[in-house]
């Protein structure tokens, strides 16, 4: 999978996207603002999900209207899945640029 298909994850499932406010100590490499709290941390706004993959190939993820009906503990009982990675999305709450990391993990 790619980022393309994190977008379109994304754009698929939006009624259940709801960002969160997470703290950094870095300001925001785009526009040095980002609102900082105590002079110490700085404010973005960021979500996170799972991928599940099969061969390197995108399966589902757990925004995905298909999860509904399955749970991950099942998919990987069946060996519908082999991978799976959590997508970070962090946005800056000043200029709106964002980053997408995505990493993979053990579940």
């Amino acid at each position: 999978f790619n980022i393309e298909k994190v977008l379109e994850i994304l754009t698929e499932a939006k009624e259940k996207v709801q960002f969160d406010y997470e703290y950094y100590a870095d300001n925001c490499e785009e526009c040095s603002n980002g609102e900082t709290i105590d002079k110490k941390y700085y404010r973005f706004l960021e979500y996170h999900f799972y991928v599940f993959t099969k061969d390197r190939k995108y399966i589902m993820s757990n925004i995905s209207n298909d999860f509904e009906n399955t749970t991950y503990s099942r998919l990987d009982r069946n060996g519908s899945i082999d991978e799976s990675y959590i997508v970070s999305i962090i946005v800056c709450e000043s200029c709106r640029s964002f980053t997408i990391e995505i990493e993979q993990c053990d579940m």
